[in-house]
This record gives structure tokens, sequence and C-alpha cells, in this order.
């Protein structure tokens, strides 16, 4: 998004305090979310400045946007394009697979593209950080895994600079244990319980059952990676198909790189204090209370 927040320098920094806010579930927030009409909530979101309606994420996108467009750049370009498709009446058409029907394709409005860049904040600010924490527990509580997995890096990694493309791609492609930690972590441990999709035909059959065109169906992602009868061994973690994880593969390089170098530096080890089990959150499976680790230099 071209902003650089400093949440790494300040720990009262305003974003990262209102990002962690965002993930932190109450039943008054769940309460307000589920129960409380629309027109009402529309109402209160005017006049209440609580973490629950988001304005201060809504600002910083109408700045970013705002930004963007007295830039010369990419964006401004696409843009003023879609502004000017908007203003002529344009409408783009594709054909299908079989030639024969066309199909019109919105550009984005305003609203819609400050709606997508507070989705990549929110979704981008704590799924990556978590998934490190709980490969970081794992891996002290599973010493014969950190042991192999520091063993692989290093084999692949001696003497390769650090600051090298060899590096980065190594790290990303090269060692495959390395990737199998992340993913039985995600796992055990996924970003979110459950997913929603909208049916998008009339009449479609899942098992028994007929669905509707734009019926929403949730899925117990939590429950379907500890159903042997789905998954009884490894399996491939993050969606893929039209409406696939968008930060997929910058999330998979941001834990591998992360989880790379500290592995190679230092040892992870639990303390007397550090539960059996983490406790994690309700809604979102964060960490929700903090925990030791012993971690020594190597």
């Amino acid at each position: 998004m071209d902003t650089d927040a400093n949440g790494d320098r300040s720990k009262t920094n305003p974003f990262v305090e209102r990002a962690m806010k965002m993930f932190k579930f109450t039943f008054a927030r769940i309460f307000y979310f589920l129960m409380t009409p629309m027109f009402i909530r529309e109402f209160l979101d005017k006049f209440i400045n609580s973490e629950v309606n988001g304005s201060f994420f809504h600002k910083l996108a109408e700045e970013v946007v705002r930004m963007r467009r007295t830039k010369n750049s990419g964006y401004e370009t696409l843009t003023a394009d879609a502004d000017r498709d908007d203003r002529e009446g344009q409408v783009a058409q594709t054909l299908d697979s079989n030639n024969s029907k066309t199909k019109n394709l919105k550009t984005l409005d305003d609203t819609e593209i400050m709606a997508n860049i507070i989705l990549f904040f929110v979704a981008g600010f704590e799924t990556t950080a978590s998934t490190i924490t709980h490969s970081l527990f794992e891996l002290a509580k599973n010493p014969e895994t950190q042991d192999r997995l520091y063993q692989e890096l290093n084999d692949a990694l001696d003497g390769v600079d650090t600051s090298s493309e060899l590096y980065y791609e190594t790290v990303l492609t090269k060692v495959p244990y390395l990737e199998a930690v992340m993913k039985e972590t995600l796992r055990k441990y996924p970003p979110l319980a459950r997913l929603d999709r909208r049916v998008n035909v009339d009449g479609y059959k899942l098992g028994n059952v007929t669905l509707e065109k734009n019926q929403l169906v949730l899925i117990p992602a939590f429950a379907i990676h500890y159903n042997p009868e789905y998954y009884p061994s490894q399996i491939d973690l993050i969606l893929i198909g039209p409406r696939n994880c968008i930060g997929m593969r910058f999330a998979y390089q941001e834990v591998k790189l992360c989880l790379a170098k500290l592995i190679r530096q230092f040892r992870f080890e639990p303390t007397d204090g550090t539960p059996d089990k983490l406790k994690l959150g309700k809604i979102a499976l964060t960490v929700a209370e903090t925990f030791p680790l012993k971690v020594s230099k190597r």
C-alpha cells in the first residue's frame, strides 16, 4: 500500500493498537455484529468512536487512495481508467469457454476499493505472526523436529550469502521439511476456524442437500483439519481456486524466511511455565494468552 506504519518501532503505535483490537472478540462485540440491525449500526458508527466500527482503518484506506491517486503510478492509471469507463458507460465483455455468451466485467468503485484495502490490512496483520508463533511453540515442544529442521537448513544454506537471491530461492523452494513444518502448523492452527462461501448457481447438489443461489455455506476448517476421514495424511491447507487466499505466496515467504533465520541462530525450548497446549481465541485462532519459551543462541 506504499504506507510505512512504523509498527515495529513503538508499542503505542496507533496502527498496531487498533489492529490488535480488531482481533479481540468479546461477547459485546459479537452481539453487536450479529444481533444489532444494520440501520442501528450505521447510526451508532457515526457517533461512537470504538474499535468495533473500523473508522480508523476506513480513514487510513481513504488516505491511501488519495495519496496513490496523486502519484504518477500504475494505480493512478488503473483507477483513472475505471473512472472513465464508469462515466462513459462502457461495458467490458468477455467470451465464456463456449464463445456463446458474454459477461459484464464490473469495475470497482471507491467504496469497494477501500473495503479491499481494509481487508488486506486486517487479514495480513495477525495471521502470519500467529503462524510463526505457533510454529515456534511446536518446535520447542518437539525437539526432534526442530533438530531435523535445523540440520536441513544448514545443509541447504551452508556457504550461501544470506543477502543473495540464491539464499531466498533456497529457503523458499529447496528445504521441503521447512514447508512441511509450516503446513503442519497451519493444519493444527488454521488462522480462521471457519470459512464461508456463497452459492453462485441454482440447484447445486452437495451430497443429499440441494443449495440455492446466494445461500451462504459455512465451512468448519478447524474441524476438517482434525478429521482423519477427510485428511488422513499430508494436506494442502490454504484453499486453491478462484477465491483462494490472495496473499498465500507472500505469507508463505514471510513464514519460511523468518523461521529459517530464527532456527539457524537460536534454539527454542519449553520452560516450566510453558503450557502443554496453547489456549486459543474462540473466533480467530490466535494465542489468547502469552507463554514463555527459552531461547538459546546456537
